[in-house]
C-alpha cells in the first residue's frame, strides 16, 4: 500500500533497480565462487554493517572494513572505501 502517487513512483523505481541488481549480484557470486561461503542475504548483511560517517563540509569517512568485506568489494570490482 502507498499513500500517494509519488510514493508509488518511488517504490516502482526501487523495484526496477532491484530487478537489475539481483541477477547481476547472483552472476558475480556464482562466477567468483562466493556461494561456497555466503548466501546472497549473508553477503548483503555483511556489507550492511559498514559504517559511514558524514561530516559537515568534509567527504564521508568509513569505519573499519573487514577482510571478508574487502574480498566482497574486490570480487565485484569496487574500490574499498577509505577508512577514518
Amino acid at each position: 500500500m502507498v499513500s500517494s502517487e509519488e510514493s508509488l513512483g518511488g517504490k516502482l523505481f526501487v523495484q526496477f533497480i532491484t530487478l537489475i541488481l539481483v541477477p547481476r549480484t547472483h552472476k558475480v557470486m556464482k562466477e567468483r565462487g562466493l556461494y561456497k561461503t555466503l548466501t546472497m542475504q549473508e553477503l548483503l548483511d555483511e556489507l550492511d554493517i559498514i559504517k559511514c560517517y558524514d561530516m559537515e563540509r568534509k567527504r564521508p569517512h568509513y569505519g573499519e572494513v573487514t577482510g571478508k568485506q574487502r574480498k566482497i568489494y574486490e570480487c565485484f570490482g569496487f574500490t574499498v572505501p577509505d577508512m577514518l
